[in-house]
């Protein structure tokens, strides 16, 4: 959204909101320097309303006032059925979910932002549905067709080793990672770097399963990953991997679920 476009209000820890111009970039690390100091409640909303307002807070420097305050804008002001938060709790997580629901979710969040989180990545196995088996389907008509921006390929150098071949521009990893940084991957073998908590491990056994059954591998990923010496962020997705053996390649599509609440347990 750009500045025309977007409201923005800063709510203190007393519930009092302050308009603000909107900030350049909402995942500036300089912006939640900001808010880990001053606490309160950042409210982004679109005037055209083609976007749910968002939250964005550091629990552990925010008081209840500034989020009822937000939220009750929110709901109210803007009359959105969907609110989408952005809250640090050992990295900045964010996800999308009717506002009836907002409050219960608050409370959750602000819980388990007291206690120890596991930085453990978890990745969870999926039985691949039927609309699951037809997106398998699907991406290797897509690699056939050479239509692959939203699309990961790699090269199968062999059963254990990978080499990126494609980043597709619609990719969760473009949307995390700058152009220079997808331009310096491609080409790379998939290294497992042993400064991201198993990340890089987790996510390439799916990988080498599918090598080795030949068959596609849908899981659900939530990780903690720290990328080009950015702020940590939680990645949350829905993943299918499809090998195509017969071409040398594996692909990978990834479906960021926001709307799913994200489970730090």
């Amino acid at each position: 959204m750009s500045e025309s476009e977007t409201w923005c209000a800063w709510f203190d820890n007393e519930g009092r909101a302050h308009r603000r111009p909107p900030p350049r970039l909402i995942d500036d690390p300089a912006l939640g320097a900001c808010m880990r100091y001053a606490g309160g409640v950042i409210l982004l909303a679109d005037d055209a309303r083609s976007a749910p307002p968002l939250m964005t807070w550091v629990p552990d420097a925010t008081d209840w006032p500034a989020l009822n305050a937000a939220s009750n804008v929110a709901r109210s002001d803007f009359e959105s059925a969907r609110i989408s938060l952005r809250y640090y709790v050992s990295g900045w997580a964010e996800e999308t979910l009717d506002a009836a629901e907002i409050f219960e979710r608050l409370d959750y969040i602000e819980e388990i932002a007291r206690r120890p989180i596991n930085m453990t990545p978890r990745i969870r196995a999926l039985s691949p549905s039927d609309d699951e088996e037809r997106a398998a389907r699907d991406i290797e008509s897509k690699v056939r067709q050479n239509a692959l921006e939203d699309i990961i390929l790699y090269d199968v150098l062999e059963p254990g080793r990978l080499r990126y071949a494609h980043i597709g521009g619609r990719t969760l990893f473009a949307n995390v990672c700058t152009p220079e940084e997808v331009r310096e991957t491609v080409g790379k073998e998939d290294s497992i770097d042993p400064a991201d908590n198993g990340f890089g491990d987790a996510v390439t056994q799916a990988y080498r399963a599918a090598i080795e059954s030949n068959r596609p591998v849908v899981d659900l990923v939530t990780a903690p990953v720290r990328i080009g010496g950015r702020e940590r962020r939680w990645l949350h997705y829905k993943r299918i991997t499809v090998p195509l053996l017969s071409l040398g390649k594996l692909a990978v599509f990834t479906d960021p679920t926001p709307s799913q609440r994200i489970s730090f347990e």
